[in-house]
């Protein structure tokens, strides 16, 4: 019995270690309005993923200007690509310091959200992980924000970090 429980114990920590590692979910609400948005100039050509990188899951993406607030964004696919579109609208979020990437599906709508940091031609992306309530608790964009919020207290917000260059 006790032995049950140890090997329960490592079981749980490996798929929490495992759905810190995944790719980010696709969610009904953004994290905010793409109206409120500004653009950021500087995200806009091609990026390609660092060569240290050996099985990315996006090898490339292109920032396209689409309107006054929101980006056309298309990847390429990299050899662990487990999505299925590849065409986005995207949008820019500011909270609590940090800039978000809003990447709504232009297929089905759903909304992906990334952290990142632009330098000139130095991107880094991080996923972002919903550490209170998890996916089921966004139920609105104010739920998301709460929970974005609330999550970037923990250490363990930010994962699967990406460095990427610009062509």
């Amino acid at each position: 019995m006790k032995n049950t429980k140890k090997i329960s114990g490592y079981a749980m920590a490996a798929l929490v270690i495992l759905s810190l590692q995944a790719c980010p979910v696709g969610l009904d609400y953004p994290l905010d309005d793409s109206a409120k948005s500004e653009m950021n100039k500087s995200l806009i050509g091609t990026w390609k993923i660092s060569e240290d990188v050996e099985e990315p899951e996006i090898s490339e993406v292109t920032f396209e200007k689409n309107d006054e607030h929101t980006y056309t964004i298309e990847i390429v696919p990299g050899p662990s690509f487990m999505g299925e579109g590849t065409s986005f609208i995207g949008w820019i979020v500011e909270m609590n310091g940090r800039q978000f990437m809003v990447a709504q599906d232009i297929g089905d709508g759903l909304n992906y959200h990334y952290s990142f940091e632009v330098n000139k031609k130095a991107l880094t992306t991080w996923d972002i992980s919903l550490l209170i309530g998890g996916v089921d608790a966004v139920t609105s964009t104010a739920a998301l924000q709460d929970a974005v919020k609330e999550s970037m207290k923990s250490e363990e917000f930010l994962s699967g970090e990406q460095k990427w260059v610009k062509e």
